[in-house]
């Protein structure tokens, strides 16, 4: 499965869709919803789309996760699963607060269905809330214990103990 998330990254190319008359600014939010691989159920996920472009979405079941950007109606990153590989997606729908469309890798590709909830995304903020060292130790099947390093400044550090090697760093 698949899963938005914001973090560094390139950017894509516009689409012909449906949905290509906004811009990326008009999708920025925290989303949550589901993700259907080909040929497999749904499942659920979260995301988060950045004003700036930048794009985390995160299948909280198999906690496979895609990091990127967005131009247009187009996603290009990077999906973190037992490695990482270059992804990309498509938005085909956005209805008010509702956005879907289409995703592949090499491993794979499916659908996703996703609800913003804009009150939680315009909600005030600041990096030195989130600045400090953040231990995961309750979504472990995968990758074991996550340790989660962010700076005032934005920038972060995530590394594990078990299964999946993680040290990403986002400056």
């Amino acid at each position: 499965m698949l899963l938005f998330v914001t973090a560094c990254g390139g950017g894509g190319g516009g689409g012909n869709s449906p949905a290509a008359a906004q811009t990326s600014a008009t999708f920025a939010g925290i989303y949550s919803g589901t993700l259907t691989p080909n040929g497999a159920t749904a499942g659920p996920a979260v995301g988060l789309i950045t004003s700036d472009k930048n794009v985390v979405v995160i299948d909280t079941s198999s906690l496979e996760a895609f990091i990127g950007t967005i131009s247009g109606t187009s996603l290009t990153g990077i999906l973190y699963s037992f490695s990482a590989m270059p992804a990309s997606a498509q938005l085909n729908t956005a209805v008010g607060d509702n956005i879907g469309g289409s995703y592949s890798s090499s491993i794979g590709g499916g659908q996703f269905s996703l609800d913003a909830d804009r009150d939680l995304y315009n909600r005030p903020s600041s990096l030195a809330k989130l600045e400090g060292v953040w231990v995961d130790t309750v979504l472990t099947n995968i990758t074991g214990v996550s340790t989660w390093v962010i700076q005032a400044n934005g920038s972060f550090m995530v590394s594990s103990t078990g299964g999946i090697p993680l040290d990403y760093r986002c400056v």
